[in-house]
């Protein structure tokens, strides 16, 4: 996993003190990497930089992944479900491989 459960859970708000969900934020974290992968069309390992780092944008959809998956974890609501942030849309944007078949 290119992301860190403490970089999750600092940017979903979580207290330091509570640890009840952190098996549920691994999890998200590796299915935002998974969906983040994919939607790239390409692995993630092959945007790391000399740094060794993902670049900013891409660690920023990951983590806006996460927090979505962790503040909507059902389908059903109460109230209005809402879509992907439009900036993960746009960050992916930046990055997307494109395949066009011979």
């Amino acid at each position: 996993m290119f992301t860190t459960l403490s970089q999750a859970r600092k940017f979903c708000n979580i207290d330091d003190d509570f640890h009840a969900d952190d098996d549920v934020l691994l999890h998200f974290i590796e299915a935002a990497e998974n969906a983040t992968e994919k939607n790239l069309n390409k692995p993630l390992y092959a945007f790391v930089g000399q740094d060794g780092l993902l670049p900013a944008t891409i660690r920023q959809q990951i983590l806006i992944l996460v927090s979505t998956f962790y503040e909507n974890r059902e389908c059903l609501s109460p109230t209005q479900m809402h879509t992907l942030p439009k900036s993960f849309d746009w960050l992916a944007s930046l990055d997307r491989h494109y395949h066009i078949p011979r």
